[in-house]
């Protein structure tokens, strides 16, 4: 009897990223025994890591051809902090093997650079159910100049994480030094949606703060979404081009509204019952999209 080739999956990214140790302690995902991840962190290129055309250098002379890779999980989401000019080299051959060779990429790179601007990323979308809400990037301003007067939230307008503040009577009139993003503060329940490929997974985040994620106490509860704004939350990533998405919605007066799509979405904060970890790891026990060819 033939005994079946083990998926192979990299993991790249950094070893301080609470997101893939999450991962790796998650027990659940390790009865699967068809996939085999390999983890690249960043902190180890050119040290215990190497990379040429043809493969990955590891310690102990053991080496990965590209050609056997069946599928990457994408969380290289800041680049080295070093001088050394063949690490950025050979973080920017990466980023070329995650776009245009590997298979099964979660996110390819060139995916997630709408992140970069909220403001345009949430323009590129087509919606039916969910609405989006009345959003402004500004920066040399004032609020009080933009006619930004109450009722408002700030945050960054790229991708880099920030706390959403709730904008103060004080705040209308601080001079804005760099782009900020203003939304309409809409009061209701905040809703974190993962897309993984087809499959939709959702929490209820309770908090009395405006940014729950800063909250002293959240209450997170698994909730399932109408039919309709769960498919429209896949159309979402389809429409960004990504496969697994974190997608902030807000439900007020029986609507929906999107907030954010985040590309490489920290989702070990929501997983209270390891549901996100095993669908990624079941997602690249599929077949991969050069057998499918």
């Amino acid at each position: 009897m033939t005994q079946q080739k083990k998926t192979t999956v990299l993991v790249i990214g950094s070893k301080s990223d609470p997101v893939i140790q999450f991962f790796i302690n998650q027990k659940m995902y390790q009865g699967f025994d068809e996939v085999t991840f390999h983890y690249i962190y960043q902190e180890c290129f050119l040290k215990t890591i190497h990379l040429c055309d043809e493969r990955w250098w590891f310690q102990d002379q053991v080496s990965l051809e590209h050609s056997t890779i069946d599928g990457v999980w994408n969380r290289m989401v800041d680049p080295v902090k070093s001088s050394q000019t063949l690490i950025h080299e050979m973080e920017a051959f990466i980023i070329y093997l995650m776009n245009s060779v590997y298979p099964r990429v979660l996110n390819r790179p060139m995916a997630g650079l709408s992140n970069q601007a909220k403001l345009y990323q949430i323009s590129l979308l087509v919606l039916k159910h969910i609405q989006k809400i009345d959003s402004i990037m500004a920066s040399n301003y004032t609020p009080e100049l933009l006619g930004i007067n109450a009722n408002a939230i700030y945050k960054s307008a790229s991708g880099v994480r920030s706390i959403v503040r709730q904008l103060k009577p004080n705040d209308r009139h601080r001079w804005i030094t760099e782009p900020v993003l203003f939304q309409k503060q809409m009061m209701g329940d905040n809703i974190r949606v993962h897309v993984i490929d087809q499959i939709v997974i959702a929490c209820h985040c309770r908090s009395d703060s405006v940014d729950y994620r800063y909250a002293q106490k959240t209450e997170i509860m698994r909730i399932e979404l109408p039919l309709e704004i769960a498919n429209e939350c896949v159309e979402i990533s389809q429409q960004l081009g990504l496969v697994f998405t974190g997608i902030d919605l807000i439900l007020q007066d029986a609507t929906y509204y999107l907030l954010e799509v985040n590309p490489a979405p920290g989702y070990a904060y929501f997983d209270i019952d390891g549901a996100v970890s095993r669908q990624l790891a079941r997602y690249f026990m599929r077949k991969t999209e050069h057998e499918l060819c």
